[in-house]
This record gives C-alpha cells, structure tokens and sequence, in this order.
C-alpha cells in the first residue's frame, strides 16, 4: 500500500492462491469514478473499508526504506496537535474471496480500465501469488502509465536483498471497447449489446475459416482479430431443438447479430422456410426470435400440442384414464426440461397445465372458423409476466365475420345505366345538365333515382334517408 500510495498508483490488486483478493484504490478516485464503483460491486460481493495512512517526513531516521516507496506510508496511529502537520492519504480496500472465473475477468477489466478514459484510471498495478509444490512465485503486472518495478522497489517490499526477478514487456492485446447504445429501449425483447459489437458479429460470420474482418480503404488495409465469441455461422452457433442439427442463418438477419448480455438464457426462435442439408444441418429463412428463456419456449410449444422435451406431438386417446397418465407425463416432462436451465419456480407450474388445458379446449373446438374470446383471454393470461406484461387488445373480442363486413365496400367503377321509363319521366323534371350526387361517396350519376337505389347499400346504409346532391354540370 505504501508503495502504491508513494507511486499514486491508481489502481491495484492482490491475490493470494487464486482465492483471496484484496483491491486497494485511492478514496478520491473511488469516490468520483461511479463508473468503477458500478463495475467492480458488479463483478465482486466484496467488503468495504476506508484506511488512512500517515507519511513518514518529519521527526526519526529517514534513511533506508522509510525514506522509500515501500516504507514512506503506514497505517495512521492516534494523532495529536502535535503531529497535525503530518500528511494523510486515505484508501479504500476491498476484500473478496473469487473463483479463477472471476479472477480472469477481472484482470481483463483492469486492461480495460489502464485504456479507456470513462474510468478516469490511468496506472494499475496486479499482483498475483502463486503457490507450488516447490517455489513460490509472485507476478506483478505494470499497466498503463505504471514502469517498471526497480530492484530496490523488491528488495524493500520482498525484505530480501537476494530476491531475483525477471522482467519482460508483453503488449496489450488488440481491443475494441463499445459503449452502450444510448437510443436503446425501455423494454426491448432481449438485453442485447451494443450496436457496434453486433455489426461486427454479422461481418465475422461471412469468414468460415479466418477469424479476422480486413477493412479496405483504397490501398490501406487493416486487419481486426475477431474472438471465436463473436463468429455466427462459423461457431455453429444455431442448434437445431431436435437432432441438434446446425442451422445457417442468413446474414443481414436480427439472429445472426443477436448478443444478448444474460448468457444464462437460452435463445430460441421458429422459422418459415427450411432448406435440408446434408448430415442434419437446414438453412433457414423468415425467422422470428423468440423471448429469452425455455419458459416462453415451452408454453408456446404445448400450446399447440408438442411436447417441448420430445417435440413429438400429444396423442390422446379416447380412454380417459389412460389419457389423464399421459397428460401428467407431459406436464412432468415440460417441468423437467425448463427447470434444467431456467430453475423454474413452483409458482409457475400452473403456466404449463393451463397451455395443456388451452390445446385440449382447442381440439374440442375442431376447425371452426369463429372468434374465441375466451381462448384468448386465456392464453393470454398464462403468457403474462413471463416476459412482462401481455393482455388482451382492444377489439379482441370482434368476429371475423364482422369485421370482414366492415371492411368489404361496393366497387365505385361506374356502370353505365339505362334508366327505365319512370326514371325518364323524373328525370325530365329536372335540368337535362343536372347530375346527383351520393353524401356518402361522392360518385355523380345521371338520375335522381339511380343515385337513391345507389345509396341504399353506399356505407353500409348510413346515407340512405338523407338526399342527393344535385349539381349543374
């Protein structure tokens, strides 16, 4: 700590057998950095402490390592007037206990943070001990504007003027840091990430074999190295949900740029047009994403008879007993599958029999083609929450039939009209030049009574007491 403080050091780490971990940063830049507060408390459950620590200068022996980095702090003990004039710095540490997952992110982070401004970070120090059967080794990482460790810098933090050390320079690896999308919305369907890691996703997947994007500007060239992460087709990343079959995406499609940040949940979707291959595989066309998670998957696909463990269709037989064993197996089975990833709760169980309830009602109904607005208040109801809210709509309960009435409207093309002798004589009555003309509408016809028949079936009879409009050509 002392030769962090002495160095303002930004930000450094300790961790002793890969388990215990201990994060030291200076108290003003965890307190103006909301932006690291957020990432490590997200990364860690650690426990938080403040220490301050006293400068060595002024009365006592300055030489030897009091007078150096490794020796210039120490804990503050109770201090009097007398002492006021001493300086202070105060730390703030973190202590964690984290797996070799954790650990390996977290060093990945802080390369992060030594590059990228946000952080406001600009030297990090790491320090790892490990231990064998043989030796104990210690590497200490430099990153950012942080040089290299001097000899006596060891000797003093090692209290062995015989320590031996080996240095070498490593550069950082190639990085391309994306920042959230700002125009993203409140609740989109998938936690997706940012706009620009998706676009790369997409141009990875046109590579089958190189794992690189060349962008070309004349005679320039650049290469980017693209993570095996980021490959779509090239990583097979589309399973088929029987067989485990790979399917091919199309490119410029929302699957193929998909990366949803919640790697916990599945993503399943359905598809209008298959093209087989061989050894399994198809090509896919019309594909619609699905919500994230088996739970949506499997009411979706018991509501239309399938079981979601199998995908084989539900076969119901007329023995009622023997029926009822099957459906309890397949409400079984449909637990089964999305507890194994999900972790279902209990509370949801009632999702699963209400689909079973809603495909057995359907069968029953047959292939009438008639409104159901129970059926809909029904499937409605065991889909909501399961991916937020979902309700009915306005108008639900409207028949077809009516509203292909609605909809259905007389051809206004003009059919030329021979006006029979009572037409004649009324319309002698008027201007041979005066046309008439239909409020609903507004198509003209030569008689007055013409327009009138007309106007008993014009908008579906709304006009049909009112009178034509004459008008002089």
């Amino acid at each position: 700590i002392s030769y962090m403080l002495e160095k303002e050091v930004d930000f450094s780490f300790c961790c002793v057998g890969g388990k215990f971990l201990n994060i030291i940063v200076p108290t003003a830049v965890w307190e103006n950095s909301q932006l690291l507060r957020d990432t490590i408390i997200g990364m860690l459950g650690a426990r938080i402490k403040t220490v301050v620590f006293q400068g060595s200068t002024g009365s006592g022996n300055q030489r030897g390592v009091r007078g150096r980095a490794c020796g210039a702090w120490y804990p503050e003990s109770v201090r009097s007037n007398a002492h006021a004039h001493i300086p202070t710095k105060s730390v703030t540490i973190l202590s964690s206990e984290v797996t070799k997952q954790a650990l390996s992110l977290l060093k990945k982070e802080a390369e992060i943070m030594s590059s990228n401004s946000n952080y406001s970070i600009k030297s990090v120090v790491c320090t790892e001990i490990k231990e064998t059967k043989k030796k104990v080794a210690f590497v200490i990482t430099s990153l950012g504007d942080c040089r290299e460790i001097a000899k006596i810098d060891l000797v003093d933090l090692f209290a062995d003027t015989q320590v031996q050390s080996t240095a070498y320079v490593e550069r950082l690896k190639q990085s391309i840091i994306f920042e959230p999308d700002d125009n993203a919305r409140n609740s989109p369907l998938i936690a997706d990430g940012p706009e620009g890691a998706r676009l790369l996703s997409v141009l990875a997947s046109e590579r089958r074999k190189d794992n690189f994007i060349r962008l070309q500007n004349g005679n320039d060239e650049i290469d980017i190295n693209i993570p095996r992460t980021l490959s779509i087709n090239g990583k097979k990343r589309w399973k088929r949900k029987s067989g485990n079959g790979t399917v091919y995406v199309q490119e410029n499609s929302v699957c193929s740029a998909v990366l949803p940040l919640d790697g916990e949940k599945e993503l399943f979707a359905c598809c209008a047009n298959t093209l087989e291959l061989r050894g399994g595989a198809c090509k896919v066309e019309g594909v619609t994403l699905l919500p994230p998670g088996r739970l949506f998957c499997c009411l979706a696909l018991l509501s239309f008879g399938i079981n979601p463990r199998t995908c084989s269709a539900l076969s119901l037989s007329n023995d009622d007993e023997k029926n009822d064993d099957e459906l309890d197996k397949t409400v079984q089975d449909a637990l089964s599958w999305t507890r194994f990833s999900n972790g279902i709760e209990h509370s949801d169980e009632w999702r699963v029999k209400e689909a079973l309830k809603f495909h057995i009602g359907c069968i029953e109904i047959g292939e009438t083609l008639e409104c159901q607005p129970e059926k809909i208040k029904s499937l409605c109801a065991f889909f909501d929450g399961v991916n937020g809210p979902m309700d009915v709509w306005k108008g639900y309960d409207t028949s077809l039939t009516d509203v292909n009435a609605s909809l259905r409207r007389k051809s206004k093309v003009q059919k030329r009209v021979v006006p029979t002798k009572r037409q004649k004589n009324t319309r002698d009555q008027h201007d041979s030049n005066t046309t008439f003309i239909c409020p609903g509408c507004n198509d003209a016809f030569p008689a007055i009574d013409v327009c009138k028949d007309h106007m008993q079936s014009c908008c579906f009879g709304l006009v049909r007491d009112k009178e034509p409009i004459p008008k002089a050509s």
